[in-house]
Parts: C-alpha cells; structure tokens; sequence
C-alpha cells in the first residue's frame, strides 16, 4: 500500500512535469513562428553551429564574393579612379588617403650654392624693366601645357595660350582680362613653315595647338581693341616632360623635325 501510495504521489507530479515541458516548447515554437495552423510546434532542420565548417567558410568566403560583385558592377568608376591617382603622381601632385599621403614633387634651392652668392638689392633698374613690360603687355601673358602625344613617337602635344595676370591684392578697379584682346597671332619659325597662326577664340584663352619633337621659342603678337600691339616670347621647354600626361587628341598644326 505504501508503494501505491508513493506511485499515486508522484505520478501527477510527473505528468504536470510534461505539460509545463509541453507548453514550453509550444510558447518557443508560437515565438519562433515554427507552429502550423493549429498551434502545433512544427520541426524545423536545425541550423549549423557558429563553430562548424560550413559557417566557418561561410563567414570568410562572403565578404570576398560581396566585394567581387562590387568591383564588377563599379569597374568603370573604380578603373577611373584609379587612372585619376597614377595621373596626379605622375605630374607630381599631392596625394593624401586618411593617414597615407605622398607629397608633391619639391623643388628647393641648395644652401651656399655658388649661384646664390654675390647677392645685392636692386637699385630700381630691374624693377623698372619689369614693370615696363607687365605695363606693355597689359598684364597678358603667354603660357603653355605639354602633353605626352599617344602616338608614341617621341612627341609632346602642346597648348599655347594667353592668360591676365592678376592678383590677390588687387582691388577690383586693377583686374585685368582678355575682354580688351581681339586677337593673338603665333609665331614659332622655319619648322612650321614660317607661318603666322592667328587665334580669336577668346572663350578658349586664344589657345593654339602644335605637336613638337623638342623646345622651341614661340612668340606672340596680342592685338588689344584699340590697335595696340603687346609681343610676347615664351621658350617651350619639355622640362616637365616626364611628368606629363597623356593627350586623348592629336594637335592641330603640323609637327616639328
């Protein structure tokens, strides 16, 4: 009697045990979503361990596959980029990516350098000279830009322009600027056939194109509006050749032997 008394003791015990188990993993389930229409728990495939192989490869195989889409449907931009920063490198430009940064090319003058020594102030003469010809040319000046040409022949494409000189401290009242030029005629000698190339194109700076194997002196005669006629010379050296960028277009005038 004792034994049926302690069976019939902890039998509801156990069955109450199962029901509270039972509506544990009914509650789980319901949250989880893994119920069917009636309420049941529904099995579902358990999911791989974080410390499995499969989640292992996983994990690393993702952001490689996630970077590959990517570099393939951004290639273009990522493949300009890319030009853009070996351009700037190439013509000595600074380049600075968070805490990498690669200098601009510097150019600095040597200490006690036999060049520098003997000097004196001037004694208004040089000045003079200067400002005479800033006063002449009407503060316009004659520049250049050289390209590498893409034939791959050895030449430069150049670009030969005028530009005002201005600066900072300038009031307004001082700018200068191309409105009063109506022309600039190019000279550049015997290898272009001793032939005047005449520009009025002042939206494009009165730029001229020529294409040449090795320096030259060019000048320039800028017809201002009212007759007056200012001459400039500019030495296009290829100094700066090695830095130079690649042209996309063929100049305009013949090239030079």
């Amino acid at each position: 009697m004792e034994k049926e008394n302690e069976g019939s003791i902890k039998e509801p015990e156990k069955t109450a045990d199962n029901n509270s188990l039972q509506e544990n993993k009914k509650a789980a389930a319901e949250s989880a979503g893994h119920t069917d229409k009636s309420g049941n728990a529904v099995n579902q495939p358990p999911s791989p361990p974080k410390d499995s192989p499969v989640w292992d490869f996983s994990a690393r195989i993702f952001p490689w596959v996630l970077a590959l889409l990517a570099f393939l449907y951004f290639h273009k931009e990522v493949r300009s980029l890319a030009t853009s920063i070996e351009e700037r490198v190439r013509l000595g430009a600074p380049l600075k990516v968070k805490d990498i940064e690669i200098g601009a090319i510097k150019i600095e003058l040597g200490t006690a350098s036999a060049s520098l020594q003997g000097t004196r102030p001037d004694d208004g003469t040089r000045e003079k000279e200067r400002s005479d010809y800033y006063d002449d040319a009407r503060r316009i000046m004659l520049v250049h830009t050289i390209a590498r040409s893409r034939d791959q022949n050895g030449s430069y494409d150049i670009r030969i322009f005028v530009i005002p000189h201005n600066r900072i401290e300038d009031p307004p009242s001082k700018m200068v600027s191309l409105a009063g030029v109506s022309r600039v005629e190019y000279y550049f000698g015997g290898a272009w056939g001793n032939l005047v190339f005449p520009s009025q194109d002042r939206a494009s700076n009165f730029a001229v194109a020529v294409s040449a194997y090795g320096p030259f002196l060019a000048t320039a005669h800028v017809v201002f509006n009212d007759g007056h006629i200012a001459t400039l010379h500019r030495y296009i050296d290829f100094e700066m050749g090695n830095y130079a960028p690649v042209t996309a277009a063929k100049a305009d005038t013949s090239k030079s032997e």
